[in-house]
């Protein structure tokens, strides 16, 4: 699991920011252990004992899992003021591993009994970070079972975006190869899916490490209502105040009628 304690971020349940930082301040100071990880180095194996919990001060982590056929499944990333290592068993889910080079604190299991005892209002952060946490599993497997390409590349785009403060200028620190195994898709499918996006200008790419979000709201439709921009001349509808659905971008100049309701637009022959 995968959880949030950074002390500039607001939240309805947050409590006010120099307690918060005195809070991470004192944890560090008291129970933590800093470490350095390199680039692509493992923070800890999957199946080893989880004798420890992190959080992450600089750099990005991802956590790992081999499925049995082989393949690479990555569950989450790991952000600056992530933490993550709550295993409810003795062994370790997930393996974690740096991304880039970053710095984290580690922590012994054993300090979360201490910590909800000295700081309450962090056992409420806790609690209702991990009624998040959960909501975010269920929702990453409703986009492992049933979306297509574009919908789990424009709810990744809108969650990173989120997880930033709904920047609109994204650093994206992991390569292309962790997008897909994070999506289920292959890189392939991920680079041509956001190369579509940019052709559409929904997003600019302006380097590697780089994605700028142009047209949110396109992009929340694609994510929301299931329509894919590679099936037609056009994609995504919203309501009118008359209830009836309109088309809100068109893929080329001639694709004046969009298709009638209820059906979805077809590719024109080749």
């Amino acid at each position: 699991m995968v959880y949030r304690l950074e002390p500039d971020r607001a939240e309805p349940y947050a409590v006010p920011q120099t307690v918060r930082l005195d809070t991470l301040s004192t944890l560090q100071r008291q129970l933590g252990e800093r470490k350095k990880f390199d680039k692509d180095t493992e923070i800890y194996a999957e199946g080893s004992r989880s004798k420890w919990w992190y959080q992450v001060i600089s750099g990005s982590v991802r956590l790992v899992t081999l499925l049995a056929d082989g393949r690479r499944h990555i569950g989450n990333f790991c952000l600056e003021g992530d933490c993550f290592g709550f295993e409810l068993g003795g062994s370790r889910i997930f393996a974690a591993e740096a991304i880039e080079d970053c710095i984290v604190y580690r922590y012994p299991r054993q300090s979360i009994g201490r910590l909800i005892a000295e700081f309450p209002h962090v056992a409420q952060q806790l609690w209702n970070i991990t009624l998040r946490d959960l909501a975010h599993a269920q929702a990453q497997t409703a986009i492992l079972g049933r979306m297509t390409a574009p919908m789990r590349l424009a709810s990744f785009l809108l969650d990173l975006s989120m997880r930033n403060g709904f920047a609109t200028l994204l650093d994206l620190r992991m390569p292309r190869a962790d997008v897909a195994d994070y999506l289920g898709l292959t890189v392939e499918t991920v680079c041509r899916v956001l190369s579509r996006f940019a052709e559409l200008k929904l997003i600019a790419i302006p380097n590697v490490n780089q994605i700028e979000l142009i047209d949110m709201h396109a992009l929340e439709t694609i994510f929301l209502e299931g329509f894919d921009p590679e099936l037609g001349h056009y994609y995504g509808t919203r309501r009118s105040r008359s209830g009836r659905r309109t088309s809100i971008k068109q893929l080329s100049p001639d694709a004046n009628k969009p298709a009638s309701r209820g059906q979805r637009a077809t590719s024109p022959p080749h």
